[in-house]
């Protein structure tokens, strides 16, 4: 929650890392406020910033990707 009182949005910054999210193949982030806004992909330690207002608020969808080997069936 933003305490400021000068009208002007609150930078924040934070990585999937550090909220303990981890993922080698990255993630894709969509922002669930802006439809238009393009998806990102970003990895688990690149820096994800938002600038949230005041009286308001940022939702962000972020998918795993999936691996890019497909994983191995034993007996097959």
């Amino acid at each position: 929650m933003s305490r400021r009182v000068d009208g002007y949005p609150y930078r924040l910054n934070f990585t999937m890392a550090e909220l303990g999210i981890k993922n080698s193949n990255g993630f894709v982030l969509k922002d669930l406020y802006k439809k238009d806004a393009p998806l990102k992909e970003i990895n688990d330690s690149e820096p994800i910033i938002v600038r949230i207002k005041p009286s308001g608020g940022e939702i962000l969808l972020a998918t795993a990707k999936p691996s890019s080997t497909p994983a191995s069936v034993e007996g097959i």
